[in-house]
């Protein structure tokens, strides 16, 4: 009797309707706009100057990083970071930016919107004498720092930048370990 593998297939993501461009017009949300692109910025420096780790782990810490310190920050909150942050992945949703190869953007997306969410639940604040409740960015880092060790957060599986050559187009958990096997034989 012959076998069949089972293939898993990772399809486009709800990104939802409004792109980011879309989002920054809304004039209402100036102040929580601009706090999101600090808190990017930030998010950058930061996964880019932890060392020992693979592109792959810097970027999801960056995207973890990134909604922590939103969700961190009261004049911000979960709510509106994570909906701006899904806008930002609008952009991506067919075609991964800065690749020629179309079928990347759904499992890019798929990582960066898991390690939104991860972020975005690790919220953590400290007491400011002067500004009441920011956000604990020492105690934020080691919680993500231990989430990626724990597996915690979504990774490609590969060598190097997020491209179709250096990847094998597997979404892991950060520990390296599998979500699902690489294959299932079906008897």
């Amino acid at each position: 009797m012959a076998k069949l593998r089972r293939l898993i297939y990772v399809d486009v993501p709800n990104v939802g309707t409004l792109s980011e461009e879309a989002a920054k017009r809304d004039l209402r949300n100036l102040d929580k706009l601009a706090g999101l692109w600090i808190a990017s910025e930030w998010a950058d420096k930061w996964s880019e100057a932890v060392t020992g780790k693979s592109p792959a782990e810097r970027n999801a810490l960056k995207h973890s990083y990134w909604n922590a310190l939103g969700a961190s920050n009261v004049a911000i909150g979960k709510t509106f970071t994570l909906q701006f942050t899904t806008a930002h992945e609008y952009s991506n949703k067919v075609k991964d930016q800065g690749s020629s190869d179309t079928k990347l953007g759904a499992y890019n997306n798929t990582m960066d919107l898991f390690n939104n969410d991860v972020g975005a639940n690790t919220a953590i604040t400290k007491q400011d004498p002067v500004k009441g409740p920011v956000p604990d960015t020492a105690a934020i880092q080691a919680a993500l720092l231990q989430k990626l060790s724990a597996g915690e957060l979504m990774i490609w599986d590969g060598t190097g930048e997020w491209n179709s050559k250096t990847t094998n187009r597997l979404l892991i958990k950060s520990n390296k370990q599998k979500y699902y096997p690489a294959e299932e034989i079906i008897p």
